[in-house]
């Protein structure tokens, strides 16, 4: 986001992103996967209100569905506290905290935490603890706790499921 607006997106930028990139990829998606409808899910940022905000003024079915040239995209809105559904939320940042953790008790428990400590053990975990079996586990994770959500109703009320998926990766030779 920074790289492309300079700063935090306000409601006018995310509108023209909407409506200028957002819209059309997903009407051209569902034009290839012969989909009538999609779903765009957003959270209750102040970008994604302004938006939401704009379409009820202009009647847009309770700010809910704006009609593309083919497919209709209804807006759902993003239940509080729900699960991040990227593999950085959902796994990444996991594996990298808990390698930051177990590094500060082992090594540095008796020292004062300091920014400058903090800094090199997430460094000493981004580069030795994120391999890319654990980058390819992540992926592989998405679709069963996807499944979980859609059980759960967009909720978070759910244990990420144990899949067997770091032994079937052992057994493919991922060292994991």
């Amino acid at each position: 986001v920074y790289p492309v607006f300079g700063g935090s997106v306000n409601g006018e930028q995310y509108e023209e992103t909407i409506m200028q990139d957002v819209y059309p990829a997903l009407d051209e998606a569902a034009r290839k996967l012969k989909l009538k409808e999609v779903e765009l899910q957003e959270d209750n940022a102040s970008p994604h209100q302004t938006v939401r905000e704009k379409l009820k003024k202009h009647g847009a079915e309770r700010a809910s569905v704006w009609v593309g040239r083919k497919a209709k995209i209804t807006y759902v809105k993003q239940s509080a506290k729900s699960p991040d559904l990227n593999a950085d939320d959902l796994y990444v940042w996991r594996v990298l905290n808990r390698h930051v953790q177990k590094r500060l008790w082992k090594e540095y428990r008796w020292q004062r935490k300091t920014t400058e400590l903090m800094w090199e053990c997430i460094q000493h975990a981004w580069e030795h603890a994120l391999t890319p079996a654990k980058i390819e586990c992540a992926f592989r994770l998405m679709t069963p706790v996807m499944e979980c959500i859609k059980a759960a109703k967009g909720g978070n009320k759910f244990t990420i499921p144990h899949t067997g998926i770091r032994k079937q990766m052992r057994a493919e030779g991922w060292d994991i």
